[in-house]
């Protein structure tokens, strides 16, 4: 578990976490100012080329990310999928100037490595910020100075426990959002709506794009 300092709080954020449970990373990859990125999680990837590790390194990432979801949350599982393609939808959609930002490095890095400097949504999250019960989350962003908070409804707490969550996230200053099946219609606006420019600039805001990281991969 990492802590972070946000106002006069301290904040600490574990994820993969099952309720009551310790918490399956910490978060130690974050920059000031900086968002988490998908290249600075501790995730095991097996390596490109390995038995278990041919197709897209997107779709590896993905499936280990969704590896740390509550199996039976469909609409985390569905949340995921959305946010990769919407990635991907990007990259697509921005050819020419993902080439610009990568041609001054000659070939050492491909289009699909750019795609890992987009920011990290961090599956079963968990945020403590004192009290006696920490707040269980779908999914969290770090946006370099805050959380960004991420519930699917229908919400899987009582109705109490959810408006005191929300009521310390507020106290916190941390930005939260409940999104409802409805809102996961159109992949531009949901994100755009989440994590605003950050993502939306995602193939050209990291100065040299990275892939996973090497200590990301397990050697298969």
């Amino acid at each position: 578990m990492t802590a972070f300092f946000a106002s006069a709080a301290e904040i600490e954020v574990a994820f993969g976490a099952s309720e009551g449970g310790s918490g399956y990373a910490a978060l130690d990859h974050c920059r000031p100012n900086q968002p988490l990125r998908l290249n600075e999680m501790n995730v095991a990837l097996p390596r490109e080329g390995s038995p278990i590790g041919s197709g897209p390194l997107a779709g590896l990432m993905l499936a280990a990310l969704q590896r740390l979801c509550d199996p039976w949350d469909k609409n985390a599982l569905r949340f995921l999928e959305r946010y990769f393609r919407f990635l991907e939808q990007q990259l697509d959609m921005n050819k020419e100037r993902v080439a610009q930002h990568l041609a001054p490095f000659g070939g050492l890095y491909r289009p699909e490595h750019v795609l890992f400097s987009a920011p990290a949504p961090l599956p079963r999250a968990r945020i403590r910020l004192g009290g006696l019960q920490d707040i269980h989350l779908p999914f969290l962003f770090w946006q370099g100075a805050m959380p960004v908070a991420v519930f699917l409804q229908p919400l899987r707490v009582t109705p109490k426990r959810a408006r005191a969550d929300a009521e310390r996230l507020d106290q916190a200053g941390i930005r939260h959002i409940s999104l409802a099946a409805t809102d996961m219609q159109d992949d531009e606006t949901l994100f755009n709506t989440v994590l605003g420019a950050p993502v939306m600039d995602f193939f050209e805001s990291e100065p040299v794009p990275n892939g996973p990281r090497s200590r990301s991969f397990v050697p298969f």
